[in-house]
């Protein structure tokens, strides 16, 4: 049997019912449930299985703890390495770090972008850890 769960958000209360009840009222839907979470997209109402998230072998979300680390801000090569080096022998087994820096500022250092990706890899690769790539 299929289902087509519909969620509305960000009608005020009284629009909602409103809204409900026009749904309800096509002869193809069984029912309207309300929905009182704010986290409607992640919560188990909608999506009732546990979500496992495969990176390179690794299983996050499984019955394994995933331990992933690394900088905020892939910088240089050599800072990289270094880090991915001691992430691993931390016991972590994912190498994560950022390539592109979101900033206030157009003039501040925005992250090294296309190259700090290829940086991740090869020091992901090196210290036998995956790599995250954000």
């Amino acid at each position: 049997m299929e289902k087509t769960i519909v969620g509305a958000v960000g009608a005020p209360d009284e629009d909602k019912a409103v809204i409900a009840e026009q749904i309800e009222s096509f002869h193809y839907v069984e029912r309207v449930v309300p929905i009182l979470k704010p986290y409607k997209v992640v919560g188990r109402e909608f999506h009732p299985d546990k979500t496992v998230i495969n990176v390179k072998g690794v299983e996050i979300g499984g019955p394994k703890i995933v331990v992933m680390a690394g900088p905020c801000c892939v910088e240089s090569e050599e800072q990289t390495m270094q880090t991915a080096r001691l992430v691993k022998e931390a016991g972590a087994t994912i190498l994560r770090g950022g390539a592109f820096k979101p900033s206030t500022s157009p003039y501040s250092f925005q992250g090294l972008g296309e190259d700090g990706l290829r940086i991740l890899q090869r020091a992901g690769e090196a210290a036998g850890c995956r790599s995250s790539r954000r």
